[in-house]
Formats: structure tokens, sequence, C-alpha cells
């Protein structure tokens, strides 16, 4: 599995390519064209087994919510030989925060929640009261709100211990912590903020966070099959997990990680997935305005804009708005995107770790056929000085610290005391660049008067994190 490096570009304060949905869109989805697709996509699935290797994966692509393609391939279960097929069941990991988000907007459209409304008046257990009254509801879901991720401190300790992650252990974590940054003036990634929205979806809804999913989005949607994973409760469409070691397959000691909940703990299917964005947007479980919040893009207090939403990750793929999700824990990989121009969705649901391809990889490799972006050249511009001396300088990413810099006519991307070489940048103008090797992946940077406010980064199209520039203010700029 690749090193989670996201391809450079920039489109000035914002992180939004232009949507250009002429050319970029021939669909091979007429009825003509569907056996056709359906033999590039088994011919991606082969390829993934192979070199992954993936024990097993399901992919769905669907339009105006009619399946063109649900398939499985590979095992569920390699000892058994139970094949994956469209009814196997993944922990979906942190997909689950899109469910998580439409349940709090949820209340919100039903007067219960304020977007505006702090931590500390809604959930009276959180430790740090100081802390809670800057924290609002949109930072906690738009992952502006500077509190640390429990994950790490919670990885180690079951690894070590074995000890299951409850609601103390996160509140614990987060007691005498420091904010990261003042709520509101950077992005990024923490599944603490979601565990506290779960909490606050019991309190204020006066329901478990299951029954509330269940009752208010699973059941209204056909999602028949997407449940609160439960390790004492293990259905027999459940995938098992597999490690890569020496180039083998191995057998996970787990299914999922027990007690993970509101931020990474829902199992399901790919096609019970694939239902979910299209009624969104239709105003199905939520309102329309609702979800509408939920998929603008988050402006920082410096005035950059990230590609990311209320528990949505946004991007483009040549051309192709999309939004969606990804997820990642333990064996289980998942994405799910959705391109609205086209009423497309793709799901990919993998049960593999360690190997070179996951439900990333995939998805896009599925997009490229979906949209016939294959056999393209990676194009590549000199990079002009003035654009030089903007972008270059250093940025703060999750590997470290990362370098960019000027080389000739050429920019370069370096993590700092690492033994891994500089990366070749390809300019593609507008100060969005990309990669010989990942040719869907971008990089975007965010330019204020000549300087580089930080890089916004897109794996295969999906919106993964924001790097502020060190050397940058990270409070309000005045920026236009």
């Amino acid at each position: 599995m690749r090193t989670l490096l996201i391809v450079v570009g920039t489109l000035g304060l914002t992180a939004c390519a232009p949507e250009t949905d002429g050319e970029a869109r021939r669909l091979q989805t007429s009825a003509a064209s569907r056996e056709a697709l359906t033999a590039a996509i088994d011919a991606i699935a082969a390829a993934a087994l192979k070199s992954g290797p993936i024990a097993g994966l399901s992919i769905a692509v669907t339009q105006g919510g009619q399946p063109l393609l649900v398939k499985g391939y590979g095992y569920a279960e390699i000892d058994k030989k139970v094949p994956a097929d469209p009814n196997t069941i993944y922990a979906i990991a942190s997909v689950t925060k899109l469910v998580t988000a439409s349940a709090a907007m949820i209340l919100v459209d039903a007067g219960k929640l304020r977007l505006d409304q702090d931590l500390a008046s809604l959930l009276p257990s959180f430790p740090n009261r100081e802390q809670g009254r800057s924290i609002t509801v949109r930072h906690l879901l738009s992952h502006t709100s500077g509190l640390a991720n429990y994950e790490s401190a919670d990885a180690e300790r079951w690894l070590t211990q074995g000890t299951p992650l409850n609601h103390e252990f996160v509140l614990d974590y987060l007691r005498d912590r420091p904010l990261d940054f003042e709520p509101g003036t950077r992005w990024s990634y923490s599944s603490s903020g979601f565990y506290l929205l779960g909490l606050i979806i019991e309190r204020v809804s006066g329901q478990s966070y299951e029954s509330f999913v269940r009752e208010k989005i699973a059941l209204p949607l056909g999602m028949n099959t997407t449940f609160q994973c439960d390790d004492r409760l293990i259905p027999a469409e459940m995938t098992r997990g597999y490690d890569v070691a020496d180039g083998k397959l191995v057998p996970s000691t787990l299914y999922y990680e027990p007690n993970v909940r509101y931020d990474g703990g829902l199992c399901s299917t790919v096609g019970d997935l694939a239902k979910l964005p299209a009624a969104m947007g239709r105003g199905t479980v939520l309102s329309i305005a609702a979800f509408d919040q939920m998929t603008e893009p988050t402006q920082l207090a410096s005035g950059v804009t990230v590609d990311y939403g209320l528990g949505v990750r946004r991007g483009f793929l040549e051309g192709n708005r999309l939004w969606g999700h990804t997820g990642g824990w333990n064996t289980f990989w998942s994405t799910l995107a959705y391109y609205p121009s086209d009423d497309i969705a793709i799901v990919v649901l993998v049960n593999t770790e360690g190997g070179a391809e996951d439900a990333l990889t995939v998805e896009g490799k599925v997009a490229r056929v979906v949209f016939d972006l294959g056999g393209r050249a990676a194009s590549d511009q000199p990079v002009p000085p003035d654009v030089a001396r903007a972008l270059s300088g250093e940025y703060q990413d999750e590997d470290g610290r990362v370098q960019i810099f000027a080389q000739k006519d050429r920019l370069l991307r370096k993590i700092e005391n690492s033994e891994r070489p500089a990366i070749n940048l390809l300019y593609k103008g507008d100060y969005i660049f990309g990669r010989p090797d990942y040719p869907l992946d971008r990089v975007v940077f965010h330019v204020l008067e000549g300087r580089s406010l930080g890089l916004s980064e897109y794996y295969n199209g999906i919106f993964y994190q924001f790097s502020p520039a060190l050397d940058r203010p990270s409070g309000s700029m005045g920026a236009r």
C-alpha cells in the first residue's frame, strides 16, 4: 500500500478546481458499453488482488441510484473459501464520519442543535470547560477544533495492552491536553471531534447513536446491512481482515477495532453505501439546506478555503467535482466517492492492510474507466520564477516538515530528515501540481499577495489534508 503522499496543486485562496464538465465526462455507462465497463473493472480488481496482494474487495458503481456494477472479488474468508460478493459486510472505518455528520445535521434540521453551539454547553462531561466554550459544533464537524487526535494514543494502548476504547479514555485523553491550535485557524484531521459529536447526538436525541442512525438514516434509505460493528455479534456475511507479511496474506486477530463508535465504528456493504450520497442531495434524510451546508468547503481565519465540508471530503478529478469520504483502520479500507454532475457513486471496500493497493487507489482506477480518463499524458510546464518564490518554503503535514524548493525551472518536494529522494512536481498552471507516479493526485497551493499560506493535497481527486506554511501566520490576514 502506498504511503499517503498527496499530489500538489493550488487555486489561489481555495482548493477548488473549476467545474469543467464538458469532454471530461464522457461516461461509459450506456447499455452498449456496460459489458466493456464491467470487463475493465473486473481487470482492475484482478490486478489489485494479485499485486496488492488483497484477500478480497467489493465494488459498487451506480448512476441515478441504479446499479451499473455491484460485485465482489477474491475472498471474504480465505481458509473457508468464502468469496467476497455484493453482500459481504466490511468495517467502513472513517466513512462512518459522513453518517455521523448526517445525523448531526438531522438534529440541526429539527432545531435541536445549532452549528454555533459550543461544546461545553452541549457536553457537560467534557473535562476542559474553557476549551469547550471556544469549540463549536461546526469546528467539530469540519476538523478545525484544534483537538488532539485520540487515535494515536489509543492505537498504541490497544497494541500493547489490548484495552478496549471507551468514553472515559477519550475524555481522559483530552482532559489536560492543550489545543493544537486556536479553533477555526487551521485544519487538522481529528477523530476526537467526531467521537464527541457522537456523544452530543446521543445526549440531544435521547437515543443511542446506533438507534438514531438506524431510525433516521439506514431504514429510510433501505440500508438494511448498515449497523454498529459489535465484536460480540459477527454476522455470517462479515469478512475477516487480513495483513500482508512477507508478501503473503495472514488472517488478522480482529475483524475490526472493538468499541470504536461514532468516528469509525459502522459496518456496511458497497450496495448500502452507494444509496447514501444521492439520497442526501435529494432531501430524503435531511433538508437540501442542511446538505448544502455539509458540502460547502471550510474557510479558515486566514481566508484559505479547504476542500472539507461538514463531515465531507470534497475534491475534483480531471474537472469532475466530487465529494464523499475515505476510511482506513486495522485491516479495512473504504472509499465512497460521489460525482454529482453525473449522479455517479463509486464505493470500494477492501479487507486487507499492508499491500500495494487500497480502496482509494482502486476507486481512482475505477473512476478513470467510468469517466474515460485513461491514456492522458501527464502535462508539465516550466515553473515561472515568481511562482517558485511564492511557493518555496517549509510546510507542516502529518509526516512532519515538508520542504518545497526550486531547482532550475522545476519545483521539488522533500520530507525533512527522510531518506526518500525529493519528488519532482509537475506544474499544471494556476499553482496546481501533479506527480508522475500518481497521475490523479494533486497538490494545490493557497497564495495571497504573492505568498503561499499553505497547500492542500488530494489523493485520486479526494481532499486529504491541508498543510500550513510554517513561516506564515495562521490567524486572519484580511484575505480577499
